[in-house]
């Protein structure tokens, strides 16, 4: 059972803080990082479970820099209708089509044939159980070779003031 905790923050502190937490590892392995704030800097106080949206891009930008070796990761959030659309892009090894859906089942991980580290195939089913208890949805988009693009959606609560 996932207990959530609705409090309203600042979206931008939290993207601002996950930025400064991974760019040294991200440039330790020559990898651009970047990220994009859908909304303008004081317009985005946010209702959600702040602690679960922090794991579940905690988990996404850890995942895109193992699976990264050259290239670029960016992230960020877009308002989409009643809804923040969330990404994380990588331009990493790739998910084939055929395991798009297994890889967030517990203990089950996508067939890669890379020798990057892997860890206990919990993370993408643990995010995506998080976004789902917060009325999201979790997705991937992506091809062998190409990248992926992890996406989820969560209820967009915009308030006045945090």
């Amino acid at each position: 059972m996932v207990i959530l905790i609705f409090k309203c923050f600042i979206l931008h502190e939290l993207m601002d803080s996950l930025y400064l937490f991974f760019v040294h590892e991200a440039h330790a392995k020559n990898l651009a990082f970047k990220y994009e704030n859908g909304l303008p800097y004081g317009k985005c106080n946010l209702i959600t479970d702040k602690i679960k949206l922090e794991q579940v891009l905690t988990n996404l930008i850890k995942n895109a820099i193992k699976f990264t070796k050259n290239g670029e990761i960016s992230y960020g959030y877009k308002p989409n209708k009643n809804t923040l659309l969330f990404w994380v892009k990588d331009t990493g090894v790739g998910i084939d089509k055929k395991n798009h859906q297994s890889i967030f089942e517990r203990f089950r991980q996508a067939e890669i044939s890379t020798s990057a580290e892997h860890g206990s195939g919990l993370g993408l089913a643990i995010s995506r159980a998080f976004v789902e208890s917060m009325q999201g949805e979790m997705w991937v988009e992506s091809e062998p070779g190409q990248g992926s693009t992890f996406y989820f959606s969560l209820p967009f609560i915009q308030t006045r003031s945090a």
